[in-house]
């Protein structure tokens, strides 16, 4: 790949971007990202606006899966407050590598994703409708070869 970014994820864009597993082997959870914008002051970014990544390749080596939280129902309370109809679960471990892994293998649409000491958040919908999880990796790489264009958002500044 041309450009390769190692162990920063502040130059991107990860909102409304769609993951798909490519391989999870030894380690090492590899995932084709689409709709992944590239802010307009990283160095590998020579426009003047974020931009879209054509297609990306993201490797997270030495991954942990450490949560996977479900979507649950909603409704409103007598005085109009949402609350969920039921127990909100999150799994660990297996459960939760199995739930994650379940969900890229057909596709995930990630509205965020956070870094904080180590530990990946994303909240995505997939199967799922809404579902959040939490994983650490010792590596991440993010490489491709083109930009598309202007990010979706960018027309929508002024």
């Amino acid at each position: 790949m041309k450009y390769c970014i190692i162990n920063d994820l502040m130059p991107f864009e990860f909102h409304d971007s769609a993951w798909k597993l490519e391989t999870f082997e030894a380690g090492a959870l590899a995932l084709r990202v689409k709709e992944l914008n590239l802010h307009r002051d990283a160095a590998q970014n020579p426009c003047g606006c974020d931009m879209e990544i054509e297609e990306a390749r993201m490797t997270f080596e030495g991954v942990q899966i450490l949560t996977h939280t479900p979507s649950v129902r909603w409704k409103d309370d007598a005085a109009g407050i949402s609350r969920p109809v039921e127990a909100i679960v999150t799994y660990t471990g297996e459960p939760a590598a199995e739930r994650l892994l379940h969900e890229l293998r057909r596709g995930i649409n990630v509205f965020s994703m956070e870094e904080t000491n180590g530990r990946c958040k994303i909240c995505a919908c997939g199967d799922d409708p809404y579902f959040e999880a939490e994983f650490s990796a010792e590596t991440v790489r993010i490489e491709w070869n083109a930009l598309r264009g202007p990010a979706w958002y960018e027309s929508r500044r002024q």
